[in-house]
């Protein structure tokens, strides 16, 4: 998601970009925990973690869930624990970011016991729409403590089987009664990127946190909590 800010200087237009990215992540089953989280921050703290990203990495594609779960059961334990300390080392570049972001997760369970007839792909736009109106919301507590006006768009991960429906419930959103009066959905946007982009990376990282956190409540065995 990418907000653009506009601050008149005498004759000067000074623009400010902060920036969006969010992912969606699930329990190992699909079947308890479901979550979509997203980041904020200026371009100019997004770029100071993609060049630190790209050092942890070494430029390689990061996917949180592979990172943390591919060699749990391998005999060589080295390579469990390397993954594991590049799973926490890309958690603590995105703590000491200036991003931060926001993260919804949905009881699965609970949600079919309540609602059996739900179409399967509810719980991504349930999620995915109170990311959405939680940073609206953020920006414009941005809005209020600069007094510069806020233009926000999204870029989420490809999700082929609801990209177009998300696009059509984001349009929905912008133009409704109720949301007409969130300025910051003024001239905005939706898009859509791969995980090649690292910024959608660290999205995918903190919206797999945001289940585990759920998950840890709801799920018959428990994860520990690790330090990062």
């Amino acid at each position: 998601m990418s907000c653009g800010k506009s601050q008149l200087i005498g004759r000067r237009v000074e623009i400010i970009v902060l920036s969006v990215f969010g992912d969606e992540s699930a329990d190992e089953t699909k079947q308890r925990v479901f979550a979509v989280a997203a980041l904020i921050g200026s371009e100019e703290a997004w770029s100071a973690l993609v060049k630190t990203w790209h050092e942890r990495t070494g430029g390689k594609e990061f996917h949180a869930t592979e990172c943390e779960t591919e060699y749990a059961d391998d005999p060589d334990l080295g390579k469990h624990k390397h993954n594991l300390l590049l799973y926490a080392d890309l958690t603590q570049l995105i703590v000491s970011s200036e991003l931060h972001g926001v993260g919804v997760a949905l009881d699965l369970a609970s949600q079919r016991e309540s609602f059996p007839d739900m179409a399967e792909d509810f719980g991504y736009y349930h999620c995915f729409m109170h990311v959405v109106s939680n940073l609206v919301e953020e920006a414009e507590l941005l809005n209020d403590e600069s007094g510069i006006r806020d233009n926000v768009t999204f870029t989420f991960d490809h999700r082929q089987q609801s990209e177009y429906n998300s696009g059509v419930l984001y349009d929905w959103m912008v133009n409704s009664v109720e949301w007409k009066h969130h300025n910051v959905f003024m001239d905005t946007k939706i898009s859509f990127e791969s995980r090649k982009n690292q910024r959608i990376q660290a999205a995918d990282l903190f919206a797999r946190e945001t289940m585990k956190h759920l998950d840890n409540m709801v799920a018959p065995k428990r994860r520990p909590v690790r330090r990062s």
